[in-house]
């Protein structure tokens, strides 16, 4: 089963930069070159997670360090983008 990709976004304007969709699990993942996260990513990502039961967890791919956020209802993984190269 192919991996379907999209970009979600509400009425209120929150919205996450990509989902990733396969046999009925979610992964949203904001993108950002920063290397701070914004609180809107954060409170989006907390959003779509609280929301959706097939998303376990979310992804913020960006410039700073390896960490979690622990502090929304399912965990938030901080990656460093400079990981993957």
């Amino acid at each position: 089963m192919p991996i379907k990709t999209f970009f979600w976004r509400d009425y209120q304007g929150r919205e996450v930069d990509l989902i990733l969709s396969k046999a009925e699990k979610l992964i949203p993942i904001e993108i950002t070159n920063s290397e701070s996260i914004s609180r809107k990513k954060i409170d989006n990502l907390g959003y779509f997670l609280a929301e959706n039961k097939e998303a376990s967890f979310g992804l913020v791919v960006y410039g700073g360090e390896l960490k979690i956020i622990k502090s929304q209802p399912k965990p938030i993984f901080c990656l460093p983008w400079w990981l993957w190269w």
